[in-house]
């Protein structure tokens, strides 16, 4: 009985976090405008941040811009889904079980590694897509 209702209490804040992302980029996106108002500077700035910060840090210019949007989803559907572990009255993340993280990162990890080899089969440098700027490749010193 007490199993049941964790799994309810757990399935509602999920629930609750997704409808949060939902109207949080809802009101982002519903009045575009040339000159941004605050919610669509914050929603721009989250999406960038993402963009920049994760996609093209990691994956290259190229690969990163086309897994962007997988990216902006799972990063903010963990943070809200965790931001409701200190909400008051909410007390329970989202992410509370171990298979909820493993059935998210599988299929990504899936993806990704589909996507990196079939652009080293296309030809482009795996050296260029695959480290990070300012880092040094394997030594060949001996």
């Amino acid at each position: 009985m007490i199993l049941q209702f964790i799994n309810l209490a757990v399935t509602l804040v999920r629930l609750i976090a997704t409808a949060m992302l939902i109207l949080f980029f809802w009101l982002a996106t519903r009045k575009l405008q040339l000159v941004p108002g605050r919610v669509q500077s914050m929603g721009e700035m989250a999406v960038d941040f993402v963009r920049k910060g994760i996609a093209e840090e990691s994956l290259g210019r190229e690969i990163g811009r086309r897994y962007t949007p997988i990216l902006v989803v799972i990063f903010f559907g963990v943070l809200f889904m965790n931001i409701t572990g200190i909400l008051p009255f909410l007390n329970i993340a989202g992410v509370l079980r171990h298979r909820h993280a493993a059935g998210v990162r599988a299929p990504l990890l899936r993806h990704l590694h589909r996507g990196g080899r079939q652009a080293r089969a296309a030809g482009s440098s795996s050296r260029a897509s695959s480290s990070r700027p300012g880092c040094r490749g394997p030594s060949t010193s001996s």
